[in-house]
């Protein structure tokens, strides 16, 4: 693991202490390491499959991994965030809203994307939105 400042990190709210030094350092998941140095200081938005690849969308880019999804959402380290559908994840700080579309539920992002939600999963999406307070 290596480590990187709190301001590149999203930390949850209740991990946040008061009177704690912002410049702290911590460490981060280990998808980091997997990353090229120019996308490890932004924040992961969502992972996406693509053949045999995870598409790792960060807030200064992405990145195309070879590996499976379930190997990449380990390698998250408990990251708040959820899966979507069997092809996709998302960083909870980066969820907007769901929405239905026609027969489907789409999950929009903070970039402005939209994920697919399958029915196996939306519980745990609705989940997530409500416990951040959005719908």
């Amino acid at each position: 693991r290596f480590t990187a400042p709190v301001a590149a990190i999203q930390i949850p709210p209740q991990e946040q202490q008061s009177g704690q030094d912002p410049q702290k350092t911590i460490s981060i998941p280990r998808l980091y390491h997997r990353l090229p140095d120019k996308l490890r200081e932004g924040q992961i938005i969502s992972m996406s499959m693509q053949d045999h690849y995870v598409e790792v969308t960060t807030t200064l880019g992405s990145e195309m991994l070879l590996m499976r999804l379930s190997d990449a959402i380990d390698l998250l380290d408990g990251m708040a965030g959820v899966q979507t559908h069997r092809s996709h994840w998302a960083a909870r700080g980066h969820t907007i809203s769901l929405a239905k579309a026609a027969r489907r539920f789409d999950l929009t992002l903070s970039d402005g994307r939209k994920l697919p939600v399958s029915s196996r999963y939306k519980e745990a999406v609705e989940q997530m939105l409500n416990e951040q307070g959005q719908t």
